[in-house]
């Protein structure tokens, strides 16, 4: 086991270093790459992030103590959200961070279900089942099914 979790050159390290040089090569690696170094490069875009998360902190922490919110501030929320998707380098980064998101829970599927099954899972063993709500959660994103998250 040991020889699994340290440094060496094993044949494990050396697929997944394999791995991590066939990822670093795809085009939408690339894209969302520069999506995230522009992202870095723009105050103005990061200012846009912050205001975001701070009032979705806020909203969520009024919720949790007085219980509901009002219709305007959820669509106060909404309409700065909308700002920020609709910014060409702040939407590009929240677009990355997705990608890169589904990029890495393809490849921890594919290594959780390879240790399930004891051999390599095929792709329909997989993909995520539709019917619940997407990624286990139904925050900041729709599942696109019938009975998903309301």
């Amino acid at each position: 086991m040991s020889d699994l979790l340290n440094a060496q050159e094993t044949p494990v390290i050396s697929k997944t270093k394999e791995l991590c040089a066939s990822l670093l090569e795809l085009e939408s690696y690339k894209r969302m790459k520069a999506q995230l170094d522009a992202f870095v490069e723009d105050a103005d875009a990061q200012k846009l992030y912050q205001d975001l998360s701070q009032k979705q902190s806020e909203l969520v922490q009024k919720q949790e103590t007085s219980g509901d919110l009002t219709e305007e501030e959820i669509q106060a929320f909404e309409d700065q959200r909308e700002r920020l998707l609709m910014h060409p380098v702040a939407g590009g980064f929240v677009e990355a961070q997705q990608g890169f998101e589904e990029l890495r829970d393809t490849v921890v599927r594919y290594v959780t279900k390879t240790f399930e099954l004891g051999r390599v899972p095929t792709e329909e063993e997989v993909t995520p089942k539709q019917g619940g709500c997407c990624g286990g959660g139904c925050g900041g994103g729709s599942c696109g099914s019938e009975g998903g998250c309301s």
